[in-house]
């Protein structure tokens, strides 16, 4: 989130991104952003044979569900 003065905040960062924990995420207590504060999201998935972690062996490719 980019508050108005400029500043940013993360909301989501998963270091260790582990497909057996896939599931939603909730914040304990709600995080108070001010009026004027800009949302944007970018994620990556590395759904390739050098991530130790793709369940996909050959990969494959990965959609929702």
């Amino acid at each position: 989130a980019t508050l108005p003065d400029g500043s940013q905040v993360p909301l989501v960062t998963i270091a260790n991104w582990n497909p057996r924990w896939q599931d939603v995420y909730r914040y304990v207590s709600p995080v108070h952003l001010p009026r004027g504060t800009v949302v944007d999201v970018r994620y990556t998935f590395d759904n390739s044979r050098s991530n130790p972690r793709n369940p996909h062996e050959p990969p494959a490719r990965v959609t929702f569900g």
